[in-house]
């Protein structure tokens, strides 16, 4: 995957970022696939002409805590194949698509959470065993 700001790809590759910031990315911000994993804290990704976070692919896994995703070209965070996501006390803000999309059986625990000024939905899940949880969220 070319254009990428950040890459976890493969079974035991982990990413851990905190107070950190990607910014205006050719593709995605943050990918996540094949089994890799990132835990993000504090963290801003904005900008990207893709998703503003990618997770696809079985055992892959993003946490985001106290994070700003903004200004994706397409989904604020995209959840696919078998994927999963944890978003708590995140921003979701100005995505040009979905701002929380789940697909293919992926899966998505979103808490706590403002998503806002998405064009096409706040939130959605599509596809067989597409999950998203939403507790105590703040959608416009």
């Amino acid at each position: 995957m070319e254009g990428v700001g950040i890459l976890s790809t493969g079974e035991g590759s982990r990413i851990d970022m905190a107070e950190s910031e990607v910014y205006g990315c050719g593709n995605v911000g943050l990918a996540v696939e094949r089994g890799g994993h990132a835990s993000l804290k504090s963290c801003n990704v904005s900008e990207a002409r893709d998703a503003g976070i990618l997770v696809r692919g079985t055992h892959s896994l993003v946490v985001a805590h106290e994070c700003r995703i903004m200004g994706s070209r397409r989904q604020g965070v995209a959840c696919e194949s078998s994927s999963r996501a944890r978003l708590s006390r995140c921003l979701v803000a100005g995505s040009w698509m979905q701002g929380v999309a789940c697909g293919s059986g992926g899966e998505a625990e979103v808490m706590e959470c403002e998503v806002e000024g998405s064009v096409l939905a706040g939130v959605g899940a599509y596809g067989a065993g597409s999950r998203l949880s939403l507790v105590n969220m703040h959608i416009v």
